[in-house]
């Protein structure tokens, strides 16, 4: 279920992307899941037009989002694109396959610490009912690095459905 889930908010990410759009607040709360396991992603109001002159709705050196699902590059201030929403895809994925996020809620300073500087507990050490195959795909969306993540949401998407159909 959590592969499905994920799989259908990287198809809405993918269609975004597509649209030059970056949503930049992807987390639990703007997920929806209907009654009939159809996903919708909410709330674009911080969404940001990738190929647009940069649009000024804060001021430098501000954080736009929610830290705890923030890419390392969005917690330092840094160029987003839409690997930035993969990341926080990841993060929700993980959550999903493990019932916990990566590490505690904490303040932002040490939200961005960690981000930066700690590695990640592999979701398969939390939940005994995830493979070293899903481990690998959401680890991969986790990377610090944003050029070791899934190129766009489109392939994350594939290798979210292979995942799943490989449960099957």
């Amino acid at each position: 279920e959590a592969l499905a889930i994920a799989a259908q908010v990287a198809a809405a990410l993918a269609a975004a992307h597509d649209a030059g759009i970056v949503h930049r607040d992807i987390k639990p709360e703007n997920v929806m899941v209907r009654p009939d396991a159809y996903v919708k992603v909410l709330d674009f109001g911080i969404a940001k037009l990738a190929h647009a002159a940069e649009l000024r709705i804060t001021r430098s050196g501000e954080l736009i989002g929610t830290p705890l699902y923030m890419a390392p590059e969005q917690l330092s201030g840094q160029r987003v694109d839409a690997r930035t929403d993969i990341y926080a895809l990841g993060l929700i994925g993980y959550e999903l396959l493990t019932g916990h996020v990566p590490f505690e809620p904490a303040t932002t300073a040490e939200i961005l610490a960690r981000a930066v500087r700690d590695d990640l507990e592999l979701p398969s050490l939390r939940s005994g009912s995830v493979s070293r195959a899903t481990d690998a795909l959401i680890m991969r969306c986790l990377q610090r690095d944003p050029e070791r993540r899934f190129e766009d949401a489109a392939s994350l998407r594939d290798a979210l459905a292979l995942a799943f159909a490989q449960l099957s």
